[in-house]
């Protein structure tokens, strides 16, 4: 028999003070967390579930977390930390068997299957682990003499989310979410004997064990979800009084990656609805960029990337890399507007807003390039209306006394996940959209057909 410990929706006490003593038991409090899990770092936001309050943890001291386990010289783990072992990078891209540039442009050092989920497992529950006790120690208040319950939604690129790769985040997560909680690991027939992981080893076989627990009893997913990071990002707009029926370019620009989502936005019967027309994720952020433009000096120039106006060297070096940019956005964009759900299709948009979020959400080179998109590319072309680049706004129910003041762009993708996963509005994914008939998207210019795929991907 499973220590109560390791039921799904675990239920943790704070430990009373001796004012509390003799009063009549707390209201129970319903936390429920949002892991922006990055690919360099990783944000959390909560919320109270019964009063929608939500804020920025600042996990030991700091907001953002990295996505990185460090690894000792005989195997010992370290989540988060740059400075200890040699540091795995990159892994929630490399859970869908994809490769990322490491610093001088090589790759990340060669890691099976098991070993890579381990190691996401291991971070994640690491993370998550912290995070609960940053909230009662940041929220006292709040948390003091009261029973918690703990939920989680943690976040997945669009593009893997509506593939089968999403299972193995699903796996992922689940098994963090089992193991996270007094630093302990549930083992083998169910006996609580150690702590977490100390080694690389260790870690693989308590993977298999936890995953064959959890493949017998799913009830845990009841408690951490897996939720496409866009629809997350754009929470706050969509909840806002500025959220019209339309559709809205959603760009990502974090450390490694760069994550776009055309969306459609309606409302069916006083209920919200989001279709995801196409989604694309690349290797093209912010610390991507920078080692590949400057190899191993590539971290210093990070900054100069992400600001509002870099030099024209940053431009020059930077430039071979546009095509790229452009490339993906056109992706994302053509792609989307070919579908519709059939509530948008008779809409006359005058500009088509683009929300940037993430890091880079601040840099000119992002901003203009992803404009510049739809001039190299000639969208207006198949009627597809210039860009408008903005940001999410900040929502009024977020505390952020403890995000250092920081720019909410950094933070949006974990706002939305730590809104409860039964009240985020519904989706559709890029693959239940219909595409229409070529005959609407193609447009004539004297007497030349001008071929729609001209404006995508492949012309450029």
């Amino acid at each position: 028999m499973r220590n109560d410990r390791w039921l799904p929706g675990r239920i943790e006490k704070s430990k009373p003070s001796w004012q509390t003593w003799g009063r009549t038991a707390a209201v129970p409090l319903h936390v429920n967390l949002g892991v922006d899990f990055g690919t360099c770092f990783t944000k959390i936001c909560f919320r109270d579930v019964a009063t929608g309050d939500s804020g920025v943890l600042s996990v030991d001291g700091e907001c953002f977390v990295p996505s990185v386990v460090g690894i000792g010289e005989w195997g010992e783990l370290s989540a988060g930390e740059w400075a200890v072992g040699a540091p795995e990078r990159y892994l929630k891209m490399r859970l869908a068997d994809e490769t990322w540039p490491h610093s001088g442009g090589s790759e990340c050092r060669s890691r099976d299957t098991d070993e890579v989920r381990a190691l996401a497992a291991y971070f994640l529950a690491d993370v998550m682990e912290r995070g609960k006790n940053t909230f009662v120690k940041q929220q006292s208040a709040l948390a003091e003499g009261r029973e918690i319950t703990y939920s989680a939604n943690v976040g997945v690129p669009v593009e893997q989310y509506d593939s089968p790769t999403v299972e193995v985040f699903r796996e992922v997560f689940q098994v963090a979410w089992e193991w996270c909680g007094a630093g302990q690991l549930p083992l083998y027939g169910g006996m609580l004997s150690r702590r977490m992981p100390q080694t690389v080893d260790e870690a693989v076989r308590e993977y298999a064990a936890s995953r064959k627990l959890s493949n017998a009893s799913n009830a845990s997913q009841a408690d951490c979800h897996a939720v496409p990071e866009i629809v997350a990002g754009i929470t706050s707009f969509l909840g806002s009084r500025d959220a019209r029926p339309g559709r809205y370019g959603y760009f990502d620009i974090g450390g490694g990656t760069v994550d776009g989502v055309l969306l459609g936005y309606n409302r069916y019967d006083g209920s919200p609805r989001t279709h995801c027309y196409a989604g694309k994720v690349e290797s093209l952020g912010v610390a991507s960029l920078a080692y590949r433009a400057y190899g191993e000096a590539g971290h210093r120039m990070e900054r100069a990337i992400a600001g509002g106006a870099p030099r024209s060297e940053v431009d020059s070096r930077l430039r071979p890399f546009e095509n790229d940019l452009h490339t993906l956005v056109a992706k994302v964009i053509v792609d989307g507007w070919s579908k519709d759900a059939g509530a948008l299709s008779g809409l006359a948009d005058q500009e088509l807003p683009v929300f940037v979020g993430g890091g880079g959400a601040q840099s000119a080179w992002y901003r203009r390039n992803i404009r510049g998109a739809s001039i190299s590319r000639q969208h207006r072309n198949v009627g597809i209306p210039p860009y408008r680049i903005t940001e999410v706004p900040r929502p009024t129910d977020l505390n952020y006394q403890f995000s250092g003041d920081v720019q909410f762009s950094r933070f949006a993708v974990a706002y939305g996940l730590s809104v409860p996963y039964e009240e985020i509005s519904g989706f559709d994914l890029p693959r239940r959209s219909r595409r229409r008939s070529r005959d609407n998207m193609e447009r004539r210019r004297r007497s030349d057909v001008i071929p729609f795929e001209r404006y995508g991907a492949v012309y450029g």
